[in-house]
C-alpha cells in the first residue's frame, strides 16, 4: 500500500537513484493532486505513484519531453536530466 501521507524524503541523499520526490505536502499547498492534469516526469512504483501529484502521468518509457502537455502540468525531474529539461 502506497501512503501518500508520506513526508519522509528520498532520493539521492537515502538512496543512490537520481529522482527526488515532491513531498506530499508541497502538492496539498498548491490545491492537491487534482490540480494537476498532468505529471511530465512521473514516477511510479508497481504501476501507482509514490506521492500522488496529477490525474495522468508520463514515466521515463512515455518520456515527456516528446510527449504532448495539456491543461496544468506538474514537473519535477530528474536531477541527473535537469540540463534536457
Amino acid at each position: 500500500m502506497i501512503d501518500f501521507n508520506s513526508t519522509t524524503p528520498q532520493g539521492p541523499k537515502h538512496t543512490k537513484s537520481q529522482v527526488w520526490l515532491t513531498p506530499k505536502w508541497i502538492i496539498d499547498k498548491l490545491g492537491g493532486y487534482e490540480v494537476f492534469d498532468l505529471d511530465v516526469c512521473g514516477h511510479l512504483v508497481n504501476g501507482q505513484p509514490i506521492v500522488q501529484t496529477a490525474k495522468q502521468y508520463y514515466t521515463e518509457k512515455e518520456d515527456g519531453l516528446k510527449s504532448p502537455w495539456f491543461f496544468n502540468v506538474w514537473c519535477n525531474p530528474h536531477y541527473d536530466d535537469l540540463k534536457s529539461w
